[in-house]
């Protein structure tokens, strides 16, 4: 037998063994998780009582698999926690579990603006000094940590020419802790 028959046979494997996308999406709720969330190229699920969530993402979505590695390799408290690896479940989309977290609440608004006017400013101006440092200051006090957390999806952002989506449905909460959860495009 030639490799390209056993590529070829394993991809048909593939297709047979690992659902699309969307028959994932079916047999999840039919084992009885719910949709909690969903974006441009995902769809969040969660088992009732259970302390993870699933992801299911795009193939397309470079800028979350990009992400995602930094966050394993730049770990930081402000950034989701992730069970296990991404999985390549066919060649369409990927799944990755990860905590389960709660909805940032509207009082926290002001505070993702001024994350992303931080944000732009380090990516326009490549690394120099914010010029609401003070605000920035004052909201390192409340959340310890996320000036780091802005510097890297700022970093990351450049490095791999990635837009920054950063919004209400973007981050959520762990406790008191404001955690990014899918910044960038």
């Amino acid at each position: 037998m030639r490799i390209n028959e056993l590529i070829t046979e394993s991809e048909v494997l593939d297709e047979i063994t690992r659902p699309g996308q969307g028959n994932a999406e079916y047999m999840l709720e039919k084992a009885g998780y719910e949709k909690i969330g969903y974006g441009m190229y995902a769809n969040v699920f969660a088992k009732p009582g259970a302390d993870h969530v699933l992801k299911l993402f795009g193939y397309s979505d470079q800028a979350y698999r990009d992400f995602v590695n930094m966050t394993i390799q730049e770990p930081n408290i402000h950034f989701p926690k992730f069970k296990g690896k991404m999985m390549k479940v066919t060649k369409d989309y990927y799944a990755i579990r990860m905590e389960k977290l709660e909805p940032l609440s509207q009082d926290k608004k002001d505070t993702l603006e001024l994350m992303r006017h931080y944000i732009y400013a380090f990516v326009r101006d490549r690394f120099q000094p914010f010029y609401r440092a003070t605000e920035m200051e004052n909201l390192e006090k409340m959340q310890p940590g996320i000036t780091e957390a802005c510097d890297l999806l700022a970093r990351l952002m450049i490095n791999n020419r990635l837009a920054l989506d950063l919004h209400m449905k973007n981050a959520m909460m762990r406790g008191n802790t404001i955690v990014i959860t899918d910044p960038v495009i």
